[in-house]
């Protein structure tokens, strides 16, 4: 079926701008990223593959509802008029009446490569992710060359104690569970796109963000470390 043109990119915007607005500014910033692709059909995959990964982070359903009694200080209480589930599935909706097609089946791979891209920035990998996001950008390569390439990298980074072994190895289980090369080079590629954050989008003055750059970054951690221990 082809595909219509995303009519959505100002409510992804506003989403990000929601984000924001709650103090997590990297995934806003990935919301951002989506819709720098190159056409309304990638803007809509990659939008949609961002918020469904964004649909199962603790601190994103926390926005849907204030929970009585919560005793973790690191979970986001609700903010005042904002419900980032509602305004995620509200996108899904549309891409998914817009573009007439199902989630790629890389989706899980995705989901892993762009957590483990958040968690290595985070937490001041930038030599690691440099290296991931190059082999996973570099189009000189085939496909099932480039994947062979992000798989040997990950397996080098195993060897470093400092990293998230458990992120990587889920990355490693995603990577050999997906038999078409084409989608998963193209989810790969979309995982490892640098965040653009507000003041880089072109959307204005940026909002001053209400939370320090530690909370912010210390919310994000915290679920990556929370799936990271599920895993």
């Amino acid at each position: 079926m082809t595909a219509a043109p995303i009519r959505t990119p100002r409510l992804v915007a506003q989403l990000a701008d929601a984000f924001d607005g709650v103090g997590l500014d990297l995934w806003a910033a990935n919301l951002r990223t989506c819709l720098q692709s190159p056409t309304s059909l990638e803007v809509a995959r990659a939008v949609r593959a961002e918020a469904i990964r964004l649909l199962d982070k603790p601190s994103v359903r926390a926005t849907q509802r204030r929970i009585p009694g919560a005793q973790d200080g690191t979970v986001l209480p609700a903010a005042e008029g904002v419900d980032l589930v509602d305004g995620l599935q509200t996108v899904l909706d549309r891409i998914n009446v817009e573009i007439g097609e199902a989630p790629s089946v890389a989706q899980p791979l995705y989901a892993a490569l762009r957590d483990l891209a958040d968690d290595l920035q985070l937490h001041g990998h930038a030599r690691w992710l440099a290296r991931l996001r190059h082999v996973a950008l570099d189009t000189s390569f085939a496909e099932s060359v480039r994947m062979e390439r992000l798989d040997n990298v990950i397996c080098s980074a195993l060897t470093d104690d400092a990293l998230p072994a458990g992120l990587l190895m889920a990355c490693r289980v995603r990577l050999e569970s997906v038999y078409d090369d084409e989608e998963a080079a193209k989810m790969a590629a979309a995982a490892f796109r640098p965040p653009v954050p507000k003041h880089e989008a072109g959307a204005g003055d940026a909002t001053p963000n209400p939370r320090p750059t530690g909370v912010v970054h210390k919310i994000v951690a915290d679920d990556l470390e929370r799936e990271e221990d599920e895993g």
